[in-house]
C-alpha cells in the first residue's frame, strides 16, 4: 500500500528530527561550550541546524562571539597596562576586614 510507506516515511523523518533536534536552552549550553572548549562534530552540527530555524539562538551566538572578543581584548589591555591598583591603605583595610570576620 502506499499510504503505508508514506506514514512510514513520515514516522522516520520526524524520529530523526527528534534525535538532531532540541530545545534553545540546550543550543545556548552549547554555544557557550563551543566557545569556551571544543564540543563534539554531533554538538556542532545540532547547533547549526537548530540555529538555522531559531533567529534568538542566532542572535545570542553572535552575541556571545561578541563579548568573549571584547573580553579577551579587555584582558589583554589590562594586563600590558595595570591601571586597577589599591593603595597600601585600602589594602590594609581589606585586610583587617578579613582578619576581623575570621
Amino acid at each position: 500500500m502506499p499510504g503505508n510507506k508514506l506514514v512510514q516515511k513520515i514516522i522516520w523523518t520526524m524520529s530523526l528530527l527528534k534525535k538532531i533536534s532540541f530545545s534553545c536552552k540546550e543550543a545556548t549550553l552549547i554555544a557557550i561550550q563551543r566557545e569556551e572548549y571544543n564540543t563534539t562534530f554531533f554538538k556542532k552540527l545540532k547547533l547549526f541546524i537548530h540555529m538555522a530555524y531559531c533567529a534568538p539562538c542566532r542572535l545570542f551566538v553572535k552575541q556571545t562571539k561578541i563579548i568573549s572578543r571584547a573580553v579577551i581584548n579587555y584582558q589583554d589591555v589590562l594586563f600590558a597596562n595595570p591601571h586597577h591598583k589599591l593603595s597600601a591603605e585600602a589594602k590594609e583595610t581589606i585586610q583587617n576586614k578579613i582578619n576581623n570576620t575570621i
